[in-house]
């Protein structure tokens, strides 16, 4: 739910003269005269019902044909699917400029800018079909959640990116689920709406069914929990060097850091509930004292030059391999034990040489 400016800056007129400017049957030409004025007028209609946060409000039959006409609908509908939408025809570098907009979806805030959405459809408004202010970049999941639904209710209307900008006030929150249950430990975090103190409760419904819509609680989580995986296995390794003090910091740290951009995201945490107690599920603590902490993995191959791999042993301050000298070869000390009395004596293999080649060797 992203505020973003409008990528094309020609107005609803400059839009349709050039979607018709060539390429066009003398049919077509026919029927797409005849509606110039009337698609300049809903473009601002629309503009208009937009600022007031008034979609809900307008009427449908003043954005198509009247008396209806099924040949005249498709008509304007094609002004979109075919004259600013494929390649071959002179409107297309204003489609790319709105599907190219730079940064996340507007919708969601996540997804990748694939496509471009009517904010009414098209099929429902044929006149606002090439309308640039009912035309949306967004993702390919926002798009396919939408479909072709418009409000009857001021509380069903979705946010406009180009007309309401809710990014400075704080309203999304979280808050993290504990559950006992038979098996594992089940958790889950939820998102939720909690409207801003300035918010009327219109504003409020709409942010709530924006929400709702496009299931972005589900799709937030989603995405919780694969930075869990990654944000995990780097706690652990702060708790065992410094205990839960410096989990909270990381944690406080963290959330500083990614709250800059701006406040609501999905990775902004708010609080904590665990529901019922379960047993053996024990708090963040510090680790015993007198328990040895986890040492980084120590890798056989820095070894010094002119050591082998059985004669050295690593340091365990800068964890480099330290070579051990030899203890001095003697005569006494390299010949083998007398066998008791009364066996016979046997002779033992010579050494085999060792699995893996010194460093001084190769």
């Amino acid at each position: 739910m992203l505020h973003i400016d409008r990528p094309v800056q020609e107005s609803a007129r400059e839009v349709f003269q050039l979607c018709t400017s060539t390429k066009v049957g003398k049919l077509q030409e026919e029927i797409l005269s005849g509606y110039e004025e009337s698609i300049v007028k809903a473009a601002a209609t629309f503009d208009a019902a937009c600022t007031a946060s008034a979609l809900h409000s307008l009427d449908r039959r003043e954005f198509g044909p009247n008396p209806p006409d099924r040949n005249h609908t498709k008509a304007l509908e094609r002004l979109y699917d075919r004259r600013l939408r494929d390649k071959e025809y002179p409107g297309r570098p204003l489609y790319d400029r709105i599907r190219n907009a730079p940064g996340k979806c507007p919708l969601c805030g996540i997804g990748r800018i694939k496509q471009v959405d009517h904010h009414l459809p098209k099929a429902h408004y044929p006149f606002l079909a090439v309308a640039p202010d009912n035309l949306i970049p967004v993702c390919a999941d926002c798009n396919t959640v939408k479909l072709d639904r418009f409000p009857a209710t001021g509380g069903e209307q979705s946010l406009h990116p180009y007309y309401d900008d809710i990014e400075d006030q704080l309203w999304l929150r979280a808050e993290l689920l504990v559950q006992p249950v038979p098996g594992p430990l089940n958790w889950r975090v939820r998102y939720f709406v909690a409207p801003h103190p300035a918010w009327g409760e219109d504003l409020a419904d709409r942010v709530r069914f924006h929400f709702d819509a496009f299931e972005l609680d589900t799709l937030f989580a989603k995405q919780c929990a694969d930075e869990l995986v990654t944000v995990g296995a780097a706690l652990e390794a702060v708790f065992l060097a410094g205990g839960a003090g410096d989990v909270r910091a990381e944690l406080a740290s963290l959330m500083r850091f990614r709250s800059k951009p701006r406040q609501n995201k999905w990775f902004v945490e708010d609080r904590a509930v665990e529901l019922g107690p379960r047993p053996g599920l024990r708090p963040l603590r510090e680790p015993p004292v007198g328990r040895r902490t986890r040492r980084p993995e120590r890798r056989r191959r820095h070894l010094l030059p002119g050591t082998t791999r059985c004669g050295h042993e690593y340091d365990r301050g800068q964890h480099l391999p330290v070579a051990v000298p030899s203890p001095p070869t003697t005569e006494a000390a390299t010949a083998p034990p007398a066998p008791p009395a009364g066996t016979t004596p046997t002779t033992r293999p010579a050494p085999t040489a060792p699995p893996w080649p010194s460093r001084r060797s190769a």
